[in-house]
């Protein structure tokens, strides 16, 4: 394996496909995040944190400590660091604004709303999707799932503390509103927090549910990552996981056309979503 010369001293490994490739394709096994040639200094990068230690010896050697992890240890790092993780409060809010005014009235009478966060990040779109619903969902009891397959993200989740930049987008009084205390740590406020739960979960190894556990599923920006096998694999998961006419959100930037034809288009006033037909 060669090296690159970095500023500041050292060297990190060159990104060849001849070294990277079993490696970039067990991540995409495993995650389904796929690095294509162009992209495969972005995974070394990435990974780079895993190179530093006395032991390791180059994309070989992390290879077969990931292939032959029997415990499950090294492979929470690998998730951490190999897939994107990056998200903000109130993302894409032509999403969370036709939940609030063309979903939820579709549930009127019910006495329970699940929805499902795939791979929430660190729990700020399940917290965005909570505060959005408000006091609208009154009379409504709401359980929102969150999911992501980084451990260190999903406990961060789970304590619900977050620096500033991940309220960059969030207008002053929203930020008042959604969150207790001030710069740099902020944690959200036990009102939203109320009804939300995070766990570890991997779509690409997610089993097909015995039955359905959400109405609706938010998967905004990360099936954008995943090769066409696994948005083909990730969207069966999906249907199998909503409720009769259950719906789905995917990012601005995403789209179902050419994966499958058992959703279909539902026109929002501004954006996209898909039914289960």
């Amino acid at each position: 394996m060669s090296f690159v010369a970095i500023s500041g001293g050292g060297a990190r490994p060159e990104a060849r496909p001849a070294d990277w490739g079993p490696l970039r394709d067990f991540v995409q096994e495993r995650t389904g995040v796929y690095y294509a040639d162009n992209r495969l200094p972005l995974l070394v990068s990435r990974l780079a944190p895993l190179l530093k230690s006395p032991d390791a010896r180059g994309a070989q050697d992390l290879l077969l400590r990931f292939r032959f992890d029997s415990t499950g240890g090294e492979l929470g790092p690998l998730f951490d660091l190999a897939a994107p993780h990056e998200s903000y409060f109130l993302r894409e809010p032509d999403s969370l604004e036709a939940l609030r005014t063309e979903l939820l009235p579709h549930f009127e009478g019910r006495k329970k709303l699940k929805i499902w966060s795939a791979g929430c990040a660190a729990g700020e779109e399940a917290y965005s999707i909570r505060y959005s619903l408000g006091t609208l969902a009154h009379g409504l009891e709401v359980e929102i799932r969150g999911t992501d397959l980084s451990p260190r993200c999903i406990a961060q989740a789970e304590r619900a503390e977050y620096r500033d930049s991940a309220l960059r987008q969030l207008p002053a009084a929203d930020a008042a509103a959604l969150f207790e205390g001030g710069s740099p740590v902020r944690k959200v406020r036990p009102e939203w927090m109320k009804g939300v739960q995070f766990e570890v979960e991997n779509l690409v190894e997610t089993e097909m549910p015995p039955q359905p556990v959400a109405d609706v599923i938010f998967c905004r920006n990360v099936m954008i990552y995943f090769s066409e096998a696994s948005r083909r694999r990730v969207v069966e998961l999906f249907y199998e996981s909503l409720s009769e006419d259950g719906f789905l959100i995917l990012g601005h930037s995403e789209s179902l056309h050419g994966l499958t034809r058992a959703f279909r288009p539902l026109p929002f006033q501004r954006g996209l979503g898909y039914r289960k037909d």
